[in-house]
Parts: C-alpha cells; structure tokens; sequence
C-alpha cells in the first residue's frame, strides 16, 4: 500500500514539474542557451524556443521605436520583408547612399546581444530601445531571451 502511495505521488509531482505543464503560464523570458546537437556539441543554429514574443506593426518607410523588455539580453526578429535596424540609440533609416560613421542600419539582423557589455574596463550599457525601419507594411515578430 505504502508502495502505490509513492507512486501516486511521484506520478502527481511529475506532472506539475513537467515541462509542458508550464506551457500555459504567463510569458516569460527564457535564457539563450545553445542547444545539444544529436551528437551532444552544442549548436548556435538553434536557439530554444522564446517565450517572451513581442508583435509590431511597421508601416513602409516610417522608423518605429521598439522598448527593450526588462532583463532582455537576447533578440531575434522573424523578418517577413526587408528590414533595418539601428543598435546605436539612432534612427532606423533605409539607406540610399554610402553610411561610414558608424551610424547605418543593419539589414535583417541575426540574433542579436542587447545586454549589458564590458570591455577593456569599460561597461557599456544594455539597450534600452532598438529602431526599426522597412520599405514595405507587415508585422514584425520578436523572440527576446535573457
């Protein structure tokens, strides 16, 4: 009897620690950890799955301000069409002409490091807003991790 009780109650904790029993929780970040190959080396192809996801409507060829959620360190945007953005505190711009001041846009970014860095004694600070840019109308999506 004392054996089925164990069991009852391992099956019962099991399922409240599941992973899919959080699946229904409020979003939240997740870290941005590179996930094992089937050989066990870790990948930079494939980033977990996000479970803070943002949605923003772009309108062609107006520059959007997007807030950097609280503790983000990691973004990465699901481009449908073309898509700038500006890292540096500037103004997302589709460019027409040569930039060489450090001030361009990136054309469809990979994932990106928003966090906090520091480098040779010095700390820069993490990003607190990103701009956004496109020459068409769509819905930008993006996954942020901590």
């Amino acid at each position: 009897m004392k054996k089925l009780i164990i069991i009852a109650l391992m099956i019962v904790i099991g399922a409240f620690l599941a992973p899919g029993a959080q699946a229904a929780s409020a979003p939240q970040m997740v870290p941005f950890e590179m996930m094992p190959d089937s050989l066990g080396h870790n990948s930079t192809l494939v980033p977990p799955a996000g479970r803070w996801v943002t949605n923003h409507s772009l309108t062609a060829a107006a520059a959007k301000t997007i807030t950097v959620p609280a503790g983000a360190r990691w973004v990465i945007f699901s481009a449908q069409a073309n898509l700038w953005v500006n890292f540096n505190g500037g103004t997302a711009v589709v460019p027409s002409a040569d930039v060489t001041d450090g001030s361009g846009s990136y054309y469809n970014p990979p994932a990106v490091y928003v966090g906090a860095v520091s480098a040779n004694g010095v700390l820069y600070p993490a990003l607190a807003t990103i701009s956004v840019i496109s020459d068409t109308t769509w819905i930008l999506t993006a996954m942020w991790y901590m």
